[in-house]
């Protein structure tokens, strides 16, 4: 398959246009974007109050601060670690990154990790809407009912146009959110006083590794769909870049939110994202403190959008495993509508007291996803180290450096009329997805091995 030739992409920058590609392959003079917008870009999607939320689940368990915090910077170290490594899958591949995964999972026996992530997407959009109405609550009280409905229909609106209107959303909120709780933050250092709302603050094994395992599990939960933000970059983006600009986004907004939530809680006697945030701006300035609360708002709005988007890309693929569907602006419609229903019907479900179903659905998350990420991880090793066997030997130690730099042979997608589609760079092997030709290397995992036998029948073990 030729490759279409280079093009200046510094005019589609420039332009905002709906985008009209959804699972589909982007080809490489369609590529554009800066790779340090990856930072603004996943620095306001984790600067929300839901991040904060996070940082209450030590204080909740008697963990003093300073043992909190250390549990949030290791969970939060590693758990973007994980995710922002698969960044650079985007700018490599051009594809969705659950589509990715049909290569270790089967393209029907994807179906598993699939719902995982669409079970993820929902579950923190509906934490998402409720705290936003919560936050618009503050000033105008009444029926939540609208303002769910409000909240996602403008999340909807955003995410239809697509990929270039949810970086441009992001990157602006960064300043605002930046500038705003700079100012919180310094306000609720000089008027509070750490661990005295926690009796007997204390260091405990169970709550540590709570905490931790909450963090980590917030920030991996990125892992299953980072790529499909960086898709668009040109294929030349150096991987460095793309890792870097990619953590320290999500990893500095993380430890700030998170860290500023464990010290409220830690501080105030009931810990509320939305009261404490207006308790504490109020103190510094008369009503700073609800112009705080609201400006959130955009950001969680901004956040649903982004989740809206990704799940929307993870059902379309789910279902084009069984049925061919044609990447347009009408199927994504119509999918990024069935999930905003979702949402709203759950969200009128959860209790106000919300603080232990999100704690339940963070470790569930993390349960899913571990799995999910170590099972793409092992596949794509295993497959790149048989790939390259007839070419070179493997050397060990490059295997880390695989994993974010050599990409997959093959890339087998369902849903043009003229048959598969080779990615331009890939190397196809005629009769042979990739997901067939490492079957025996991902037989610990059932979703992989099941798939590829739905839908390829059993093939013989090749030989070395």
């Amino acid at each position: 398959m030729n490759t279409p030739p280079e093009r200046s992409t510094a005019a589609s920058s420039t332009t905002l246009k709906v985008e009209t590609r959804s699972i589909d392959y982007v080809p490489r003079h369609e590529r554009h974007g800066k790779v340090w917008h990856q930072a603004p870009f996943w620095f306001t999607g984790n600067f929300v109050l839901t991040t904060m939320v996070t940082g209450f689940t030590g204080a909740a368990l008697g963990l003093s601060l300073m043992y909190a915090i250390l549990a949030i910077v290791i969970g939060v170290c590693l758990g973007t670690f994980a995710m922002a490594f698969h960044a650079n899958q985007g700018p490599r591949m051009g594809l969705p990154q659950m589509v990715q995964s049909r290569a270790q999972f089967g393209l029907r026996g994807a179906i598993v990790p699939f719902i995982a992530v669409v079970f993820v997407y929902i579950g923190f959009n509906v934490f998402n809407v409720i705290l936003a109405t919560d936050a618009i609550n503050t000033v105008l009280p009444g029926e939540r009912a609208p303002w769910y409905a409000l909240m996602i229909i403008l999340a909807v609106i955003i995410a239809v146009v697509g990929h270039d209107l949810l970086h441009t959303v992001q990157r602006w909120l960064t300043y605002v959110m930046i500038s705003v709780f700079t100012v919180l933050t310094v306000a609720a250092l000089m008027s509070l006083q750490a661990d005295s709302a926690v009796v007997g603050a204390h260091f405990s094994w169970s709550a540590f590794l709570i905490q931790l395992s909450a963090a980590a599990g917030y920030q991996i939960s990125y892992a299953v769909y980072v790529s499909d933000y960086s898709r668009y970059l040109p294929h030349t983006t150096p991987t460095r870049s793309v890792v870097t600009w990619t953590y320290l986004g999500a990893a500095g907004s993380a430890l700030w939110l998170m860290s500023l939530g464990a010290f409220l809680a830690s501080a105030l006697p009931s810990p509320d994202a939305i009261a404490s945030v207006q308790a504490v701006g109020n103190q510094v300035i008369p009503g700073f403190g609800t112009f705080t609360v609201l400006i959130a708002v955009p950001a969680l709005v901004g956040i649903m959008a982004v989740n809206c988007y990704g799940a929307m890309l993870t059902g379309i693929s789910a279902i084009d495993g069984f049925i061919s569907i044609k990447p347009r602006l009408k199927s994504r419609i119509i999918g990024i509508s069935l999930v905003a229903a979702v949402i709203f019907v759950i969200a009128l479900s959860i209790p106000e007291s919300y603080l232990h179903s999100f704690n339940n659905f963070v470790l569930l998350m993390l349960y899913f996803l571990c799995a999910l990420d170590g099972g793409k991880s092992r596949g794509l090793l295993c497959c790149t180290q048989r790939a390259l066997r007839n070419q070179r030997p493997v050397q060990p130690w490059r295997h880390l450096r695989s994993l974010v730099e050599r990409r997959p042979h093959r890339v087998f997608l369902r849903h043009r009329s003229d048959g598969p589609v080779h990615v331009p760079g890939f190397l196809p092997r005629p009769g042979r997805t990739m997901a067939g030709r490492c079957r025996h290397s991902i037989r610990g995992w059932p979703g992989g091995l099941g798939g590829d036998l739905l839908h390829h029948g059993p093939t013989p073990r090749s030989r070395p």
